[in-house]
């Protein structure tokens, strides 16, 4: 599984992109 930060920048651009 990719490390922490790969899921903490999915869920920031999905939450940036509404």
């Amino acid at each position: 599984m990719f490390s922490s930060t790969g899921l903490q920048w999915g869920w920031c651009l999905a939450t940036v992109a509404g």
